[in-house]
């Protein structure tokens, strides 16, 4: 599953991260957003993700939770035949 930028702003600053700047790369390819804990995620236009600056673990540890999670309850969804549709 691939976080989107809207998704990835919604859970950290239900953790206390907001961030404090949001550019587009000067050479336009991608997003970069710097956060309150010294934190900076960019957001490649090619779907790829960076995360670097200080607090990357428990940033990094807060997104593989909600990857899990979501990714959790797509896998129910499928045992439950929720997420199969009839021909």
């Amino acid at each position: 599953m691939e976080m989107q930028k809207k998704d990835v702003l919604k859970l950290l600053s239900e953790a206390g991260i907001f961030a404090t700047e949001n550019d587009r790369l000067p050479n336009g390819l991608g997003t970069q957003l710097r956060f309150n804990n010294d934190t900076v995620i960019t957001f490649f236009d090619t779907g790829r993700v960076s995360i670097q600056g200080r607090d990357v673990d428990r940033v990094k540890r807060l997104l593989q939770s909600a990857e899990a999670a979501a990714q959790g309850c797509a896998d129910a969804a499928i045992q439950d035949g929720k997420g199969v549709q009839e021909p």
